[in-house]
């Protein structure tokens, strides 16, 4: 037990770490690309009056032509799936083995925070233990990079945020603290503006008022729809 709770220290407290080190050295790098950067590429931008005739007459439409979508878009992702493998620990039994079942939310991309996008996502899983079949709802703001706006389809991120029980075992808290660590694939403008996209994440879960704690790894798909 003893172990256990080491354990669950010493993972919120790295998480913390690494969210304070990526917004020092983000700071950092605002700062020096702000000055270099604008001044680098101001040349780039000066167009002669003849070049400003001809981009004028041309007539885009950034709907129908994806390199010219304006920064700043916002994305929706809907999600189902299931969690492949899982433990836990300290809730019912001692310990018990994938618990975990069907697994389902959404994600909107609302904003951006030092190069990387912001994320509210709100999620629903399912559990089967042996003493009874609780469910998670799940409100965790997540950190994605690289942006959205590149279409580099491979992204990673990370998220801290807190969950509640609904059906929890007697004696066992109704509030948690979640956290992950996720990696996926995303297609964005598929289909006019819709893909699609892949994920696999670690999501753990602490429990506040009691000794409970859930590990799992989830695999999802779903939609995304940029607007």
């Amino acid at each position: 037990m003893i172990f256990y709770q080491i354990m669950r220290i010493i993972s919120i407290a790295f998480l913390i770490t690494v969210l304070v080190i990526i917004g020092n050295i983000n700071n950092s790098l605002a700062d020096l690309t702000n000055d270099v950067g604008r001044k680098a590429t101001q040349k780039y931008f000066v167009r002669s009056p003849d070049q400003n005739a001809d981009f004028q007459s041309l007539n885009l439409n950034p709907r129908s032509d994806k390199q010219f979508r304006p920064f700043g878009f916002e994305v929706l992702q809907l999600y189902i799936g299931s969690i492949v493998s899982s433990s836990s620990y300290f809730w019912g039994s001692s310990h018990q083995e994938n618990i975990a079942k069907w697994h389902y939310g959404f994600s909107y991309l609302f904003d951006q925070w030092y190069g990387m996008d912001r994320h509210i996502r709100l999620e629903m899983t399912e559990y089967v233990l042996q003493e009874g079949t609780p469910r998670k709802l799940t409100f965790i703001p997540i950190i994605t990079f690289p942006r959205a706006e590149t279409r580099f389809p491979l992204y990673f991120g990370f998220g801290l945020g807190f969950s509640l029980l609904f059906g929890q075992l007697k004696g066992e808290s109704e509030i948690g603290l979640d956290y992950q660590l996720l990696a996926g694939l995303r297609f964005l403008d598929v289909f006019d503006s819709v893909g699609f996209f892949v994920e696999v994440a670690s999501k753990n879960n602490v429990f506040l008022t009691s000794d409970g704690q859930f590990m799992g790894t989830s695999l999802v798909t779903g939609a995304v729809f940029t607007f």
